[in-house]
């Protein structure tokens, strides 16, 4: 065989690890002396290029190539194996390179070039170029050529200490010896050499070497090997300076709670001991080093270990502050910002009344480690004596770069200013102490120093003063001064580094744009304006070439050429490539070029194009769904635009709502995102189990004009139209109109093929109905359809509806059936894929509702199951909108209005002001005792004690009636074809408020539940009402309606109802609620379900709960909103379970069976079940079977079918159910507050925000919603139980005094009691009597009077008579009998004001049955007094071990951890979920999660940020990311905290990859 000619190639490309590089002294010829030599150092490798046995091996000829070869192909996984590290180095030679690729072309791997060489080459080679002397040599750059395959450690932990001198000097690399910077010369400007920014702490600029690393700086890259990252310098101080975070400072002193007081006043200054006694710091070590070890090491923990210590260090202050050690006695001592000394506040014994600041650092060095412990602080990492700095550390350049001026000068950093200034002050210090000049001098420049070294931590604090400050732009081009930022200022508030920079990422290819409708979109698409994909900044997706795309990715190039969306944009000829080549303005001949030369491992940046994945986004982002996967469609228009049906998730509409689209920028994220945030994986909501994606609005109005029933038109028919009503009044449509209707009607065949596929309705029904023109299909035939098209025919559902049934009457009307004057509702009831009776609403596929679900994910699984029901939500959505246009739906002023009825209006609306101005009278007349005796005696004791709330509650009373019975009224009058009737009966838009605001009367007008009483003044709302009217329509009872007017002033009472609510919103509810959620993810983020489906708290590794709410089921396993399908989620859903299995008798179990006479073998159930299965869906289960007969093989199955479901609705492993509770809780939250102005006037905020956040937080003090219930013990009367009320119920003077008047002459007060309110109250003459005496002897004490009793005892009908006295030293001008008049007023009001009976604040107490008989008396209040007052004093009447109070402090103190978590527990399920005005539907495992979080310590902690939220965070870096950095700081430090890294916040922070989901650990 010949050999190839040479071809003139000299050099090629090879991998070398940078172990084989080595340097060694060599001869080397002189460069300034020909024929001369010298000794230098070169570097070397031993080069030996080999392919085994065989002779030739391919080489990579460009570094582009290398770097694909090595990062891409498979057949370089053997090196990747062998090393992380590669340099690329040039094997350079003095002649031609034989290439031998032509006759060996095989050898090539494939999609490279390069060349076929002959092997082995071995040989010893020197860095440099080659020569005659030196044939064969090598070249590499070790900064741009070296290649890392391995990825970027992760940081495994961060640990807070206190560094001593000599580990600052030894992590330095320079000490800055001067203030300067920066020296401008006449060309240039130059860093000063031992100045604040000496070049080896770090390069100052791309195109300068770091003189410590070699490394440019480079703010573009994170990588460490490419860019210089910076180095540490240090400071010396000429003395010790006291660290003003540990020094603290409160009123221009030291702060005694900071760790540097507070350990100098608990130590002995003369042998360095904590003062308290051997014996007792070794009884307390235990306790002390729980919180070194168990207790977080925190700023929370550092305070326990301080509120253990504090009595003992009190009584050392108490006992003259002797040392028990060494019997010196110790004064206290202060720190004083305007002399910076530490002062003893009474002299020592030796008569020293300062301590120097090097004094003070001996002490603390002298402190055993032991002792440390008793003061908060950790010697091992923290020894106290580095509280002071000898040595300070000065951070790297890369962390304070120049900056460049708007006029074009240079300017230093803000800490590189203050830096300076430390040094300026310390040279001063240090030139004073050289010269011997006077204390003084040395006095003023130590402070300076002081202040100087704390500006730099904290430039913010008053008492030392700013170190400096600069000009900063405002909004509308303002200029104003603003202090230099030391480091901690850096850190602070929303735009500090931490929330700023290193938990906010700002990133790129981002849509942002107002949001339009697109019907036509699949409901996970999303249309992208194709202007966003043009021009240089158009968005892109970078495409990496492989053998399996090569084709697709040239066809792109072809698009550049031909002009053709999707175009290729850039080119990179490997992944590490900077920058790329620009293709879209090249030449056809270059990009033809560029086709034929493109490779494997190469990467080609093209247009986004349909099918590619965003991440889309509506800020706020108030739960999981709020950001969700979705396909793009490139579209015309010029704003993104989406499908309505997805409108509910994002809390979004089309008034000018904008959102983002994040575009994913990785095959692997893309992946990613499909399998976990694709809506059609989340259409489930986070929050409880609910479809959150479904009907809506208008589709779901349609549902119901296709399947209602209205009487009124049964049997009439339009052949114009192809539409009428049969005799049962069902909706039904012509042969012609149905194929219409579905004609728009289709959905998307997700298959996982490329391409679209469409399902479209090219099949009718069956012809359930006849018309006069043909056959004919009812509405619920053509929804029925849908489930024939889609193979779902096995759905079946059964629950109650929301539109009333309808009859007609003798007179041909139709009215709504009621019985007690409650309308009857629809039982809807699908079978076998067909709606057999009831109206689709939206309990039954809108959104929050969806009942029939269910049975999808029951017959399908969740996966399968959602797919399809994907499919059927776009069919079924678009059948809504299909049959708008079939029958047609308007609303105009009559379909709003109710004329006929308003006469019956105006009766209810007089009968109901009646009976509000009758109980107003009673009030204002004296005479509302005689009111409640005569209309509510039951709540006789409750109506004394708080007067004002029983009449508000009454006129509720009264006003609701009103509204309900005016509501019937206009329901029976407008019948079920009326359009506002459709629309709230439906639940697509309205609530029957709005009927009854529009079309009969507004009703009562409440500001915050309240009636409007106060206006212009105290009790006149408007200036031409009449001053003290009782009239309702003075007070906000409002007849006027929307479709006929109003008049001004009732216009004017709404309006400022609406205008409250809106004030509130803005200013309060939604900034509280939104914080909320923020405190609440930050506290529970750590915990995750682990595989074992525990839920575990990264942070500590400690499992909290056992099993994920108790029985292992996904918060968000799919229900109904009914009862029936399973509203509250406390089993899986039973209902398609039970509607798939039958009894013997053929009848499905969710079917009444009447031949089923006796039970099914439980045994054989359970044998089969297993123990997942919760014991409440096992007893559900249970409950059927004991009453339902089955064969052993059925119930067998049975168990096995329930097994299946059960496993398959069980928690995900890795669910962040921390963090998805914390969002999910402040989502309705917020969402309750937007809706307070939406009904303004008429509701306050459902729930209590305030409370929950009282819960979460764990706060005792003022509690917003107070309740306790005390259960009578059984077989107690009601007269026992109303002895206990009266007894508990707070009792005034004023409760039970008719009159007390005066005689001025003789000083005499005449008090006229009430004796049947004392009865009532059960008050004894003779209790009465000593409150009296009681009362007035507060006044006699503060010896303003004195008194005496002027008759023995209290009688009926006889005033009782007290005389008011003069005190002796009180005589005026020589009167001796003189008492003024307003003593007499003072004694008059402590006998009205003082407590008589009862518990303080005890003034609502209802007494009621519940359903076993028992009396039960709910209080609104839950004071630690009253509950101890139960317990103490009538323990015998009520059954202790049933009463609830939401004061769960006491219940933790009374009975312990597990009592106060079930306490929690009850309390959050009622705030959220249990009644009409809950916040919003909330999963109770959730709840769990939430509880078994606060409880995990042993006992209760609270999730604000004074707790796990922050300060008692066990990670430093989640605490700090909310609030309060600085005191987290000084904890974290003194404690020596130790943050593993392993919750989610942390993670963020330093770029680690969070532990959930795939990721979470065993």
């Amino acid at each position: 065989m010949e050999e190839p000619e040479a071809v003139g190639i000299r050099s090629f490309i090879w991998f070398i690890k940078p172990e084989d590089i080595y340097s060694e002294e060599v001869e080397l010829p002189s460069t300034k002396e020909e024929g001369a030599t010298f000794v230098g150092v070169r570097d070397f490798i031993d080069f030996d290029l080999n392919n085994g046995r065989l002779k030739h091996k391919w080489v990579p000829r460009w570094k582009s190539e290398a770097i694909r070869y090595l990062t891409t192909h498979e057949d370089a996984a053997g090196l990747r194996a062998a090393s992380d590290v590669y340099y690329l180095v040039t094997i350079k030679t003095e002649e031609d390179i034989v290439d031998k690729s032509e006759t060996y072309p095989k050898m090539i791997p494939e999609g490279c070039d390069g060349m076929i060489l002959e092997v082995p080459i071995k040989e010893k080679l020197m860095k440099g170029d080659p020569s005659p002397d030196l044939p064969i040599s090598f070249y590499t750059n070790y900064k741009n050529d070296r290649i890392d395959l391995k990825e970027a450690r992760e940081i495994g932990g961060v640990n807070m200490e206190i560094m001593s001198p000599e580990e600052i000097i030894k992590m330095s690399v320079v000490e800055v010896i001067t203030g300067e910077a920066l020296r401008e010369d006449t060309d240039q400007i130059t860093p000063v050499i031992g100045g604040t920014m000496d070049p080896r702490m770090g390069s100052l600029a791309k195109d300068s070497d770091c003189p410590t690393c070699y490394l440019p700086f480079d703010p573009s890259t994170n990588d460490s090997t490419k860019s210089c990252s910076g180095h540490f310098g240090h400071i010396s101080l000429p003395e010790p300076i006291p660290n003003i975070l540990f020094l603290g400072e409160t009123k221009r002193k030291g702060d005694t709670s900071k760790p540097l007081l507070d350990a100098l006043n608990k130590t002995c200054h003369s042998c360095s001991r904590v003062m308290l006694p051997n014996d007792l710091l070794e009884s307390l070590r235990p306790r002390i080093l729980e919180e070194f070890t168990l207790g977080g090491k925190n700023i929370a923990s550092r305070r326990r270990v301080r509120a253990i210590m504090s009595k003992f260090f009190n009584n050392v202050d108490k006992t003259g502050r002797n040392c028990p050690h060494c019997s010196a006695i110790t004064p206290k001592i202060t720190f004083y910002f305007n002399s910076g000394e530490f002062q003893y506040d009474t002299k020592r014994e030796d008569g020293v009344d300062l301590l120097s600041y090097r004094a003070v650092r001996d002490i603390f060095s002298d402190i055993p480690d032991g002792d440390c412990y008793f003061l908060g602080i950790n010697p091992v990492t923290s020894r106290p004596e580095n509280m002071f700095f000898e040595v300070l550390p000065v951070i790297p350049n890369a962390s304070r770069p120049i900056k460049q001026r708007s006029d074009g000068r240079t300017d230093v950093d803000d800490l590189t200013k203050l830096y300076g200034a430390v040094v300026n002050d310390a040279n001063k210090l240090l030139t004073i102490k050289n010269s011997g000049r006077a204390v003084r001098s040395g006095r003023y420049a130590r402070k300076m120093l002081l202040f100087s070294v704390s500006r730099l931590i904290d430039n913010s604090n008053q008492t030392i003063g700013s170190g400096g400050s600069k000009q900063t732009f405002t909004y509308g081009a303002g200029v104003q001064l603003e202090s230099l930022k030391g480091v901690l200022n850096r850190l602070e508030g929303k735009k500090g580094r931490l929330r700023n920079n290193l938990q906010s990422k700002y990133v790129n290819n981002v849509g942002y744009s107002a949001i339009s409708p697109d019907p036509n979109l699949a409901i996970d698409e999303v249309g992208v304006p194709m202007t966003m994909l043009l021009g240089d900044d158009g968005i892109t997706y970078p495409e990496t070439v492989t053998n399996e795309n090569i084709v697709r990715v040239k066809q792109y190039i072809q698009n550049t050429i031909d002009g053709v969306h999707p175009k290729a944009k850039r080119l990179f000829n490997h992944i590490n490539e900077q920058g790329g080549s620009v293709l879209e303005r090249s030449s056809a001949e270059h990009l033809t070029h560029v086709m034929d030369g493109l490779k494997p491992g190469m990467v080609v940046k093209r247009e986004l194009m349909d099918g590619d994945i965003c991440l889309f986004n509506r800020a706020p982002s108030l739960h999981r769904q709020s950001i969700m996967a979705f396909r793009i469609r490139i579209v015309s228009t010029k704003s993104l635009s989406m499908n309505p049906t997805v409108c509910i998730p994002f809390n979004a509409d089309y008034d000018g709502d904008a959102m983002k689209a994040h575009f994913v920028q990785s095959e692997a994220a893309k992946q990613e995102a499909i399998k976990l945030m694709s809506l059609t994986k989340n259409i489930i909501h986070s929050r409880y189990g609910m479809l959150t994606v479904a009907t809506d609005q208008d589709q779901t109005s349609g549902l119901y004009l296709l399947t209602y029933t209205d009487k009124a038109k049964a049997n009439t028919w339009n052949s114009s139209t192809g539409f009428g009503f049969n005799a049962e009044g069902l909706p039904y449509v012509s042969k012609q109109t149905a194929i219409e209707c579905y004609s728009t009607v289709f959905s998307e065949i997700r298959d996982g093929k490329e391409g679209r596929t469409y399902r479209t309705m090219d099949s009718l029904p069956e012809s359930d109905a006849a018309t006069p023109d043909g056959p004919g299909y009812t509405g619920r035939a053509l929804f029925n359809h849908l489930f024939t098209i889609l193979d779902a025919e096995y759905v079946s559902a059964s629950f109650p509806g929301d539109t009333p049934l309808t009859e007609v009457l003798e007179d041909g009307s139709v009215a709504v059936k009621r019985e007690n004057g409650k309308a009857i509702r629809e039982q809807v009831v699908i079978r076998s894929g067909k709606l057999v009776s009831g109206t689709l609403e939206k309990s039954a596929f809108g959104e929050g509702g969806a009942s029939i679900a269910p049975s999808f994910i029951y017959h399908e699984g969740y996966e399968a199951g959602q797919e399809k029901l994907v499919e059927f939500i776009e069919l079924a959505t678009r059948l809504g909108f299909a049959a708008h246009k079939v029958v047609g739906y308007t609303m105009g002023t009559a379909d709003v209005s109710a004329v006929p009825v308003q006469q019956d209006i105006d009766r209810l609306y007089s009968d109901c002001a009646k009976k509000i101005l009758k109980i107003d009278q009673a009030f204002a007349n004296g005479q509302l005792k005689q009111y409640v005796e005569n209309h509510t005696p039951e709540k006789a004791i409750e109506a004394l004690a708080d007067p004002l709330s029983y009449i508000e509650d009454q006129i509720l009373t009264f006003t609701d009636t009103f509204e309900k019975k005016m509501l019937n009224k206009i329901e029976d009058y407008q019948g079920s074809g009326n359009a506002m009737q459709i629309a709230v009966r439906s639940k697509a838009r309205g609530k029957p408020m709005n009927i009854q605001q529009m079309a009969g009367a507004f009703g009562l007008v409440r500001l915050a539940g309240l009636r409007v009483t106060s206006g212009v003044q105290p009790r006149r709302v408007l200036p031409h009402y009449p001053k003290g009217s009782l009239e309702p329509k003075h007070r906000g009872f409002v007849r006027g309606n929307y479709s006929k007017g109003m008049q001004p002033d009732e216009y004017f009472m709404t309006s400022i109802a609406g205008r409250r609510s809106t004030v509130e919103s803005a200013q309060g509810n939604i900034a509280k609620s939104g914080y909320l959620e923020r405190k609440m993810i930050k506290a529970l983020e750590s915990c995750v379900v682990n595989q074992r489906r525990q839920v575990v708290n990264l942070r500590t590794k400690r499992v909290i709960s056992p099993i994920v709410g108790d029985d292992g089921l996904s918060p968000y396993h799919i229900r109904g909103n009914t009862s029936s399908t399973n509203e509250r989620g406390y089993t899986i859903t039973l209902q398609p379970f039970f509607y798939d299995h039958a009894c013997k008798h053929g009848l499905t179990l969710e079917d009444d069976c009447l031949h089923c006479a006796k039970g099914s073998d439980i045994a054989t159930f359970a044998k089969n079940i297993d123990k997942i299965v919760s014991n409440m869906t096992q007893n559900a289960v249970l409950n059927k079977l004991r009453v339902r007969e089955m064969g052993k093989t059925d119930v067998k199955n049975l168990a096995k079918r329930l097994n299946t479901y059960y496993e398959d609705s069980l928690c995900r492993i890795g669910e962040a159910i921390g963090a998805t509770a914390g969002a999910d809780i402040g989502e309705p939250a917020t969402q309750a507050a937007l809706r307070t102005f939406h009904f303004a006037g008429k509701t306050s905020v459902q729930g209590s925000i305030d409370r929950l956040r009282q819960i979460l937080e764990y706060s005792p003090s003022n509690n917003k919603s107070p309740m306790t219930k005390l259960y009578m013990q059984e077989g107690s009367t009601e007269a026992e139980a109303t002895r206990v009320q009266a007894l508990l119920a707070e009792v005034k003077g004023k409760q039970i005094i008719k009159l007390i008047s005066y005689d001025l002459e003789k000083k005499l007060l005449f008090v006229n009691f009430d004796f049947e309110a004392m009865g009532t109250y059960q008050i004894s003459p003779d209790i009465a009597l000593n409150q009296i005496k009681t009362a007035l002897s507060s006044g006699s004490s503060s010896e303003l009077f004195k008194f005496k009793i002027l008759q023995g005892r209290i009688a009926p009908e006889q005033a009782f008579v007290v005389q008011i006295m003069p005190v002796g030293y009180k005589i005026a001008e020589g009167r001796e009998n003189y008492v003024s008049d307003a003593a007499l007023l003072y004694a008059k009001e402590l006998i009205f004001g003082s407590n008589f009976n009862g518990v303080a604040g005890v003034t609502s107490i209802e007494l009621s049955q519940n359903e076993e008989s028992r009396w039960v008396l709910t209080m609104k209040s839950a004071e630690s007094k009253l509950l101890d007052t139960v317990v103490d004093t009538f323990a015998g009447m009520v059954d202790l071990s049933m009463l609830e109070t939401n004061n769960h402090q006491w219940v933790e103190k009374n009975f312990g951890l597990e009592a106060a978590i079930g306490n929690l527990y009850e309390e959050l399920d009622f705030q959220m979920n249990l009644t009409t005005k809950s916040i919003g539907d909330y999963d109770n495992r959730y709840i769990r999660t939430i509880v078994d979080c606060m409880g995990e310590y042993g006992y209760i902690k609270s999730l604000a940020p004074t707790g796990l939220g922050g300060n008692d965070n066990p990670s430093i870096l989640g605490g700090i990311s909310i609030q309060g950095i600085k005191e987290q700081i000084i904890g974290g430090a003194a404690m020596g905290n130790e943050d593993p890294i392993r919750g989610v916040t942390e993670s963020i922070v330093v770029g680690a990859m969070p532990t959930i989901g795939d990721f979470t650990p065993e």
